[in-house]
């Protein structure tokens, strides 16, 4: 999946709940988040701890339990663990991974390098899920989207524009636009 999608819509703290639920759901994940960089990384897996420490009991009760909890990995005694990282140039090579989110792509300082060390995943049935604002036009991130667009490539494009947000009528935009 690639999203492009308009800020603060609460679009990348969904996909953080869609990990945590996977991890508590099914033993044996790796899953990992990639953000710009560490404090955006360690914030982006602070969604998915605020989701867990959020359930109810009941739900704790039956769910597998936390084994560590750190500032950059969230691991579970069903042996799932989610980890959440720097995009850098190489960040997940080397990693059997089942799940990954690149936070922001189109931020990324190389791009094409965070690319290259998770496509391999795909091979073997991985799913990434690419998710960005946009930020300008002929970059990596725009170029990846309208590849995914025009079907060239096996992602499903996925557009949430400002007014996905309820709160956002014509009247917010205009005086967003006056600002």
């Amino acid at each position: 999946t690639i999203a492009l999608k308009a800020r603060q819509i609460g679009y990348s703290t969904v996909v953080s709940i869609f990990e945590l639920w996977k991890a508590l759901s099914v033993s044996h994940l790796n899953l990992i988040m990639l953000s710009i960089g560490e404090r955006e990384a360690s914030d982006l897996l602070l969604n998915a701890k605020r989701a867990y420490r959020s359930l109810p009991p009941w739900v704790k009760d039956r769910a597998p339990k936390p084994t560590d909890n750190n500032v950059a990995r969230m691991s579970f005694d069903n042996e799932s663990v989610i980890k959440s990282l720097p995009g850098g140039t190489d960040p997940a090579r080397g990693e059997s991974v089942d799940d990954v989110v690149v936070d922001e792509w189109a931020k990324f300082a190389a791009p094409e390098d965070a690319w290259a060390s998770i496509q391999p995943i795909t091979d073997i049935g991985g799913r990434v899920i690419g998710i960005s604002t946009a930020r300008g036009s002929g970059n990596f991130f725009h170029t990846f989207w309208n590849s995914a667009v025009a079907r060239v490539t096996d992602f499903q494009p996925v557009f949430y524009p400002w007014w996905a947000n309820d709160e956002r009528n014509e009247e917010w935009y205009e005086a967003k636009k006056r600002t």
